[in-house]
């Protein structure tokens, strides 16, 4: 253990290395600077961080850690600081090698624990640091046009969170696509009679994109598109606070649990991450609230079943079934002689801990309460199957159900079943033979995805012109290559991606090779979206504002 240790800290450069000293050594240096310097410094580093996506990725620092660092500065703000960046590619330089090291020093402590069940199977190695590394510092591949759909679908829950605010749904959209898009809506405001208020200097540019924004723009804008701009401002956007000592805080803690916002105003300037990340931090806020108890149900089931009829067809999806015994089927998609099982759970992913002996009970809980209970749910309609109790009716009363569902003539060996969450379960899902029990002689895995994963996998092979059929083999490939196959990002997307490329799992389906899958098959998976993405949500808000705006 030492020596891997050491070995760690010789190649990350990490020897000595302390976490907080880091930390506060980066939160010190941006109390010296005026805050729009920090914006500045913030915000370049996002937009900088997009060209090392695929090219010498040594130098690409973690989405998530930046996002991060602004609720970092925003607890430990110094307003009256008045000291400009002297040099800045050279300090955009410098807080990068620092969130670089961050991360490494994240993934050492991870990677150099040991795990007692690390050598039960070689697709289990490293089980827990995986987890989470990818917790914390990754993005799940959500697209933006989900986010919104998931948004409008729980407008009902938000317009209440909001309501003290003076705020709906449809405002709070067209918002954050305001904050995401300002480039390109100040140069189209621009040509219009807001020209003279749409001068912006150079100071406040990256690249000719704006790190910080004019509050009165930003105002008159807002009210444009019909989007009450005072209360908007005063909600998302809370006034930078001088805080006298540096409250210690991590990377890995969860800020809009305190206290959530989209950003921060300061003299007059509004400032938040430029990037679309930020419709995955409201999102998860949305989901943890009070008001999302009850709700997150019908969310996971509805979106499920709104995105398997539009690809199987209405007459092949069943919902809210009961079995002759009252117990319920949440889905049932039949094709051909092939019957899939999908159990829908709204639980939320509870966050991975530190140590890997106390993560292991964390996600065998997490594992249990969703995946296991999933499983035994599908489980179910094979016994049933076996049993020649077959027939599914539309209520759990004996004296009152009809019925709408027979699978006598199905044989129960076709069944395959399916979990889908309502957010990404990392290795949980990638790796289903970590805990499941199996409690047949068959012993087959379900398969587990969550719900946007799963409507990238169904867009994809629809836009590539196969059906139904291709769909069905590749869960029942993929089922067969737990043992063997493994993505190293937890994203079931990268295992389908590298499925499209190869259009097989070859040798890993026995076990007895394991292949880890590094980052970028996704690629083949969501390049079924039009490029330039950003062309595509541009027209998408002009269709939302054109409802509500105002001349």
């Amino acid at each position: 253990m030492e020596n891997k240790r050491k070995f760690f800290e010789e190649f990350f450069e990490l020897e000595n290395y302390d976490i907080e000293f880091e930390i506060k050594e980066i939160i010190s240096r941006f109390r010296q600077y005026r805050p729009s310097e920090v914006f500045w410094l913030i915000n370049s580093l996002i937009m900088d961080n997009t060209r090392y996506a695929f090219e010498n990725r040594e130098k690409r620092v973690s989405p998530k850690l930046v996002n991060r660092l602004f609720y970092l500065y925003k607890k430990n703000s110094a307003i009256n600081s008045n000291m400009k960046i002297k040099n800045r590619p050279n300090e955009l330089e410098w807080l990068r090698e620092k969130f670089i090291k961050i991360v490494n020093y994240y993934c050492m402590e991870q990677f150099n624990q040991k795990e007692e069940l690390e050598d039960v199977h070689m697709s289990l190695r490293n089980f827990h640091s995986q987890n989470f590394i990818n917790y914390h510092f990754d993005y799940p591949n959500t697209a933006w046009f989900q986010y919104l759909l998931a948004l409008e679908i729980n407008s009902k829950a938000i317009d209440k969170i909001f309501i003290k605010d003076n705020l709906t749904t449809l405002e709070i959209e067209k918002g954050l696509l305001i904050c995401i898009l300002y480039d390109f809506i100040y140069h189209t405001c621009q040509k219009s009679r807001l020209n003279d208020l749409l001068y912006e200097k150079e100071k406040y540019k990256f690249e000719s994109f704006l790190t910080s924004f004019s509050m009165k723009q930003f105002s008159h804008i807002l009210r444009r598109f019909g989007v009450r701009d005072k209360e908007f401002i005063a909600r998302f956007f809370p006034v930078l606070k001088n805080v006298e000592e540096i409250n210690m805080s991590y990377p890995t803690d969860k800020y809009y649990k305190e206290e959530f916002s989209i950003g921060i105003c300061h003299n007059e300037r509004i400032f938040f991450p430029r990037s679309n990340f930020v419709l995955d931090e409201f999102w998860n806020f949305i989901l943890e609230h009070e008001e999302m108890v009850g709700r997150k149900d019908d969310f996971v089931e509805d979106y499920t079943t709104m995105l398997l009829i539009n690809f199987f067809g209405e007459e092949n999806v069943y919902c809210n079934l009961f079995d002759e015994n009252g117990a319920e089927q949440d889905i049932i998609v039949l094709y051909g002689e092939y019957i899939l099982c999908f159990e829908c759970k709204s639980e939320l992913l509870k966050e991975p801990f530190r140590d890997s002996n106390k993560s292991q009970k964390r996600m065998q809980q997490n594992f249990n309460r969703v995946i296991q209970k999933a499983y035994k749910q599908g489980l179910r309609v094979k016994n049933n199957i076996r049993n020649n109790m077959c027939r599914y009716y539309d209520s759990d009363k004996k004296d009152l159900r009809k019925i709408i569902l027979d699978l006598n003539k199905y044989d129960y060996k076709k069944v395959t079943m399916v979990c889908v969450t309502i957010n990404n379960y990392l290795n949980l899902s990638n790796r289903v033979n970590m805990y499941l029990k199996f409690e047949d002689d068959e012993k087959a895995y379900p398969w587990v995805i969550d719900i946007f994963s799963l409507e990238h996998i169904l867009n994809k092979i629809s836009s590539i012109n196969r059906g139904e059929e291709y769909f069905i083999k590749y869960v029942r490939d993929r089922i067969k290559s737990y043992l063997g196959f493994q993505a190293m990002g937890a994203e079931e997307l990268e295992c389908f991606g590298y499925y499209l490329r190869y259009g097989e799992f070859s040798n890993s389906l026995d076990g007895w090779v394991t292949t880890n899958l590094g980052n970028g098959y996704a690629t083949f998976v969501l390049d079924y979206i039009p490029s330039p993405e950003i062309n595509f949500m541009y027209l998408y808000f002009w269709e939302l504002a054109s409802v509500t705006e105002q001349d």
